[in-house]
Order: structure tokens, then C-alpha cells, then sequence
């Protein structure tokens, strides 16, 4: 019960340091994130990651489609066994303290007359570990992106606290996250992007992820969102 108590405690901290850094005056929206991930084990020490997600429905010019392709690397994976409900990725990745991920995002705004286009080459380094009964994770991630041709840099850095529970014998996992951007040649950090939800196995080999989710922008194009959010996970 401390355990939970103190993991609803770095929740709320975490989700409210998105609306209390947002800017009176910002416009507001309401989205809706669907995302499919794929993951593909290649060998003991790397694995394959595909990505796509939407940003849909909020205000013009704010909604857009992203593709990813990543390679994961990671010094020692202990793997589960395959007999085990949901998607097995998501549960080895609780059991490995170092991983290092390479991969490139495209990103296209839509619904607007000339779509802005992003290409981002990523590289994120991933630290974990566990305080009493809550996992805990750091992501470090540098961006080499290509906006419309127009090149910067940006820095990123990801929190994320999770939990293992069950509910009358089904495993669900609580978890919540909040990840901030740095753009390097501009005065302050440029975002931040919350979420609290839950991972549910559904199938073998298959998990879905629903979250409340928020992203306040402070540089560009500024706008404060709240969202609901579905990830579906496959894992190989």
C-alpha cells in the first residue's frame, strides 16, 4: 500500500508539471493519439522496433502522421517466457537496466494544403531500475531532424514510473511518464508531453496501452493539448 500510495503521489507530480508550465492565452485542443507498435527480437542482444502514430482531430495544422524504424541494443536481456500473456518486449524491457536505441522518425502534418515535413534521425539512451516495487526509467534522446530542409538539433529527456498489479488474477501495469524538449539554439525549453495510463495484455504476444495524455508547446506553433491516447504493442 506505501508503494502504491508513493507511485499516485509521482503521478500527479509528473501530470502537473505540464498544465502548470502552460502559458495563459495558449490556444487549447482535444486529440485523439492511436499508435501500433512492432516489435521484433533479432538476436540475444538486439531487436527491431516500427512505429506509427496519428495526432487527429484539434486545430488546423496541428494534426499529423508519423512512421518510425529504430534498432534497440541492450547489454544483457533476460527473456520471458513465451507462454506469457501480452506483448513480451514491454516485459523484457522492465528486466534490462541499459538500452540504446538508433532510428529514424518521418513525420508529415495532414489535413492542411501544404503539409511540413520532418525527417529525424534519433538516438536515445535508456536507464532503469527499481525503487522498492516501482520501475523506474530515465530516456536521454538527442534528434538530428530536417524540418521542411531546415536543420536543428534538439534535446530530450523522458521520466517514467510503473507499478505491476493484478485485479482478481489479470496483470495490469500502471504506469505514468513525462518527457521534456530542449531545441539547441533557441532561449528554453520548447515542450512537454505527460502521460497516465495502463498496459493491459490482451493476447499472446499482444498488449494495448490506454492514457490520458497532455503536450504543452511554448516555441513555434503554441498550443496546449489534451488527449486521449490507445498504443497497440506486438511483440515477437
Amino acid at each position: 500500500m506505501r508503494c502504491a500510495g508513493g507511485l499516485s503521489a509521482l503521478c500527479v507530480t509528473l501530470l502537473c508539471a505540464a498544465p502548470l508550465a502552460a502559458q495563459s492565452g495558449t490556444p487549447q485542443q482535444t486529440q485523439f493519439w492511436p499508435e501500433i507498435d512492432y516489435f521484433q527480437r533479432l538476436n540475444e542482444y538486439a531487436r527491431l522496433f516500427a512505429s506509427a502514430q496519428w495526432s487527429l482531430q484539434g486545430l488546423p495544422g496541428q494534426q499529423d502522421e508519423q512512421y518510425g524504424l529504430s534498432f534497440d541494443f541492450t547489454y544483457l536481456r533476460r527473456f520471458i517466457p513465451a507462454t506469457l500473456l501480452g506483448a513480451h518486449a514491454l516485459e523484457d524491457d522492465r528486466r534490462e537496466w541499459a538500452q540504446l536505441r538508433v532510428g529514424y522518425r518521418y513525420n508529415e502534418t495532414i489535413n492542411v494544403d501544404t503539409a511540413t515535413i520532418t525527417n529525424r534521425i534519433l538516438t536515445e539512451l535508456t536507464t532503469r531500475g527499481n525503487i522498492r516495487k516501482v520501475f523506474v526509467a530515465d530516456r536521454n534522446g538527442f534528434d538530428w531532424r530536417w524540418i521542411d530542409g531546415v536543420y536543428s538539433t534538439r534535446y530530450r529527456n523522458r521520466v517514467d514510473a510503473q507499478i505491476a498489479s493484478s485485479l482478481w488474477g489479470y496483470r495490469l501495469t500502471p504506469y505514468s511518464n513525462c518527457e521534456w524538449a530542449y531545441v539547441l539554439g533557441r532561449s528554453g525549453w520548447s515542450s512537454v508531453k505527460c502521460e497516465l495510463g495502463a498496459e493491459l495484455p490482451v493476447l499472446v504476444h499482444v498488449s494495448v496501452l490506454p492514457y490520458f495524455g497532455i503536450l504543452n508547446t511554448w516555441q513555434g506553433n503554441r498550443v496546449n493539448t489534451d488527449a486521449f491516447g490507445l498504443t497497440i504493442v506486438a511483440s515477437f
